[in-house]
């Protein structure tokens, strides 16, 4: 697998870097990075990939602005929010959960929260990693162009 290949130090350190890059007065980090983009001629998927807490997966606000706003201004795009149990949960067969910003925006995915959006794992599918890479890679072939 590539992911043995990784070098994880150097990818803590490049998030580290990257969202130190601009802060408030306070010193907190102004900035947020986006999990996962994929895309095929013009049309794209952005996720955010979250580890359940108390059944539940927490986007910080910010975040969900800038997904919102791609979401909203990008004509090919789409947004998926993927909740795990655990972020070593990289085999084929294993469960995860997704929902869509798109469903979130239709009232199909119900949110919670003020300062964060905090998403149910009943309010999103589960579905095995290897469904989801298939059904991402089909929506990569049909709607590019």
């Amino acid at each position: 697998m590539a992911l043995d290949s990784m070098n994880w130090r150097e990818l803590v350190n490049s998030f580290i870097f990257s969202n130190s890059l601009i802060r408030y007065p306070d010193g907190k980090h102004r900035t947020t990075d986006i999990d996962f983009v994929a895309e095929k001629c013009g049309f794209f998927i952005f996720g955010e990939c979250k580890t359940f807490f108390l059944d539940q997966i927490r986007i910080p606000l910010q975040k969900f602005t800038v997904l919102f706003e791609l979401f909203a201004q990008l004509p090919k795009c789409q947004v998926y929010f993927i909740g795990t149990e655990s972020n070593t949960r990289i085999n084929d067969d294993d469960v995860i959960w997704e929902t869509t910003m798109e469903r979130i925006q239709h009232g199909q995915t119900k949110t919670t929260g003020d300062r964060d959006i905090f998403i149910h794992r009943n309010q999103m599918d589960e579905i095995t990693r290897k469904k989801l890479d298939w059904e991402l890679n089909k929506k990569l072939d049909l709607f590019a162009n």
